[in-house]
C-alpha cells in the first residue's frame, strides 16, 4: 500500500521528467539542481457504490513535489566571502500568473503582497535597441508575455528581523550580527 502511494505520488509531481532534466544540468554545465519537497494540495475524486446507487466522492491530499531548477537561475548568498561563509541560495525563476495567484490563502503567504504582485506595472521607453531591451528584460518584474519574476531564497536569516517581517512593521529595524539565526524560505513575487 505505502509502496503503490509513493509511486502514485512520484507519477503525479513527472519525477522522470525532473530527474532527466537535472541530470540534462549536470552533464551540461557541471551543476544541476533538483529543489524541494513543495507541499502542493491535490485532489482525488472517486466513484463508489453506496446503498442507493453510485456515489462521487473525492478528498483533498498534500503531495510532495519537487522542481527542477535551471543553474543560471541558482546563486549563491552574495554577501559570502567564499562558498563556506554563505548562508542560503538564491533560486529566480519566472512563473506565470497564475501560479503567482495560486499561493493567495496558503498558509506562510501574504495575500495583500500577492495581489501587489500580480497587478503593478512598469513603465518603460522603448528607445535603444534590442540589446537594450533585451537587458532592460533582465531589470522588469514582468514580461512582454505577462511572467513574472519569482525569487526563493532558503537559509538563514535573523529571528528579529523576520519576527518584524512577519508583523509588518513599518518602522524595520536592522538586526545586528549578533542576532541568533533561524532557517527560513522567503518567497518574492513580482520584486518588493
Amino acid at each position: 500500500m505505502i509502496e503503490d502511494i509513493l509511486t502514485e505520488q512520484l507519477d503525479e509531481m513527472k519525477y522522470k521528467r525532473t530527474l532527466g532534466a537535472g541530470v540534462d544540468s549536470i552533464t551540461t554545465y557541471g551543476t544541476g539542481y533538483i529543489v524541494g519537497p513543495f507541499n502542493e494540495t491535490r485532489s482525488h475524486s472517486m466513484i463508489q457504490q453506496g446503498p442507493y446507487g453510485l456515489v462521487e466522492s473525492s478528498m483533498e491530499y498534500p503531495c510532495p513535489i519537487y522542481e527542477h531548477a535551471r543553474t543560471m537561475d541558482i546563486y549563491p548568498d552574495s554577501e559570502a566571502e567564499d562558498e563556506q561563509g554563505g548562508v542560503g541560495i538564491y533560486w529566480s525563476a519566472r512563473k506565470q500568473p497564475h501560479e503567482i495567484k495560486a499561493l493567495k490563502g496558503q498558509d506562510g503567504y501574504d495575500d495583500e503582497a500577492i495581489d501587489y504582485a500580480l497587478t503593478q506595472t512598469i513603465e518603460s521607453t522603448k528607445e535603444g535597441s534590442s540589446l537594450t531591451d533585451d537587458a532592460r528584460a533582465n531589470l522588469f518584474r514582468r514580461t512582454k508575455d505577462g511572467r513574472i519574476w519569482m525569487q526563493r531564497y532558503f537559509g538563514l536569516v535573523s529571528k528579529h528581523e523576520l519576527a518584524e517581517w512577519q508583523a509588518k512593521k513599518e518602522d524595520f529595524t536592522e538586526g545586528d550580527e549578533d542576532d541568533e539565526q533561524v532557517e527560513a524560505i522567503i518567497i518574492m513575487a513580482g520584486g518588493w
